[in-house]
């Protein structure tokens, strides 16, 4: 029992439906003709191993056209001419089949495959029949100049029933080489004075008609130096890089990816480290394997890569890809040590660049606290600095500023007042905090009298009457808080004298005359 396999497939094709599906056709010698698809439903895809005895003799394929068809032949292990089936030619040679029954159908109507069968002892001649079913489809080329390189790039032909323009897509410029330059872009005149299209972009070509690009070459500066790395490297593998030398940071993201399209397919085959792994790339039309990761040494891995010749994986010639590891950058750090802080968290400033002597790095504002203190400055070694001020640190160096600290202070003070029977007078607190601490004032008591203060510490007496000479205490309490959350507060008192009005009567003036202190 053989198994033959015939695949409908996601194909895309321009201004066409796909159709998805897969169908397995188990075949013995004496199966017989069959039929696949149907006018109605005809076939997108054809992958299809010929019976060994010639049992599918007579069997029929509708396929829509613009599908890819593939037949195999079957041959024992000792080959054809000892065991097995195969086609002989294809008729009409034009409907875009090759003489071995594979390639594009770009016709509607009937392509009649000629085959023949051999056992080693007996054989005959068959036919099996495909039938294109929809419209005919045309090419759309596009042809490419390696204008002042070398090598040959393959024409890029898309299948279209169009009758119109089809965009076609500007390849890579796979196959074209010149030493030191890459294809940055394609032109429809040597010179760069036509249309300029980017690669990868979609280029008008008429139903059976063929637009010419010619490579515009640009020095390729894109693999990095030892002295100035890639900080880098997310591409898809073509053949043009074949060879490449590939210059990265350390600690740079690198994704290599292989993909599964043809003609151009790729894929990774050896070759892993310096933190690089392999990785399934999907999405194309077969499985590639990318490399990808953070580079995290120095050093140099060479990779292979290797074509993917057809949707089975099956490989043709390979290439070696090098990535040379190199460290150019240095860092400045600046650490930054509490001194004893009871709160806050700070990291360390670090500067990354190629500067091997010192940078400056401005210190920035503190981010301790420390409960009953302020900051005050960062101390680098025997010197002291404020933020905002620079400090200056060699390359792959560390410096470590440590915090300062300021203990929390309040001064209080206030002068004795003297005053008259039932008069109002004001008197200052002086009141200093430490570090930015904001004060706030409260008459706590008043002996005497009546008593206020204000948010600025002065406070307003207002004497009672007395008969003789009193001496009264009044006592503030002046409170600091301070940015650390904490708070201090004091108390401050001051005397106050108050004498008595002293009446008299004049018989001259008939009038009174009050005396301080009489």
């Amino acid at each position: 029992m053989k198994s033959k396999f015939f695949a409908l497939g996601a194909v895309l094709l321009m201004c066409m439906t796909a159709f998805v599906g897969v169908y397995t056709v188990s075949d013995s010698s004496d199966a017989g003709a069959s039929t696949y698809g149907s006018s109605a439903n005809p076939l997108s895809s054809v992958n299809y191993t010929l019976a060994f005895d010639g049992a599918d003799a007579g069997s029929v394929w509708y396929v829509r056209t613009g599908s890819y068809v593939t037949f195999h032949a079957f041959e024992d292990g000792g080959g054809l001419d000892e065991f097995g089936s195969y086609i002989r030619n294809v008729s009409p040679s034009n409907a875009g089949l090759d003489s071995d029954g594979c390639g594009r159908l770009v016709k509607p109507g009937t392509v009649t495959l000629n085959c023949t069968w051999w056992n080693g002892a007996n054989g005959s001649n068959f036919t099996l029949t495909v039938i294109g079913v929809g419209d005919e489809y045309f090419p759309h080329t596009l042809h490419y100049n390696a204008n002042g390189g070398s090598g040959s790039c393959s024409d890029t032909v898309v299948w279209s029933p169009s009758s119109g323009n089809v965009n076609v897509t500007a390849g890579s410029g796979y196959g074209f080489t010149k030493q030191g330059y890459y294809v940055q872009s394609w032109n429809t005149a040597a010179n760069g004075s036509g249309t300029s299209y980017a690669v990868g972009a979609g280029v008008p070509v008429s139903k059976n008609g063929s637009v010419t690009l010619y490579a515009q070459w640009a020095v390729d500066d894109r693999n990095g130096t030892a002295s100035n790395p890639l900080t880098s490297l997310n591409k898809d593998v073509t053949w043009q890089d074949r060879n490449s030398t590939f210059y990265v940071e350390v600690g740079s993201y690198v994704d290599l990816k292989g993909w599964g399209e043809e003609p151009e397919g790729v894929t990774w085959h050896s070759g892993t480290g310096l933190g690089l792994t392999s990785y399934i790339s999907g999405g194309f039309e077969y499985d590639a394997y990318g490399l990808h990761g953070t580079i995290n040494q120095t050093g140099t891995l060479q990779t292979t890569w290797w074509e993917l010749e057809d949707p089975e994986g099956n490989y043709s010639s390979s290439f070696t890809l090098t990535i040379i590891a190199v460290k150019t950058t240095v860092t400045h750090t600046v650490h930054f040590d509490g001194n004893g802080n009871t709160g806050g968290t700070m990291a360390d400033t670090v500067v990354t660049d190629r500067t091997n002597g010192n940078i400056d790095i401005s210190l920035p504002s503190c981010g301790f606290v420390r409960t009953g203190y302020g900051f005050a400055g960062w101390k680098v070694g025997n010197t002291v600095y404020q933020p905002g001020e620079n400090v200056s640190v060699g390359a792959d160096a560390t410096v470590t500023a440590v915090a300062q600290w300021s203990e929390n202070t309040l001064t209080v003070s206030a002068n004795n007042l003297s005053a008259v029977s039932g008069l109002s007078y004001s008197n200052q607190i002086g009141a200093t905090a430490s570090n930015g601490g904001s004060l706030s004032y409260a008459v706590k008591s008043c002996t005497g009298g009546t008593a206020t203060v204000n948010t600025n510490g002065k406070v307003t007496y207002s004497a009672p009457s007395v008969s003789s000479t009193v001496q009264y205490t009044v006592t503030v309490t002046v409170t600091a808080s301070y940015p650390d959350g904490s708070s201090l507060s004091r108390d401050v008192s001051f005397t106050v004298t108050v004498d008595p009005v002293l009446s008299f009567t004049n018989a001259a003036t008939s009038g009174t005359l009050s005396v301080k202190g009489a």
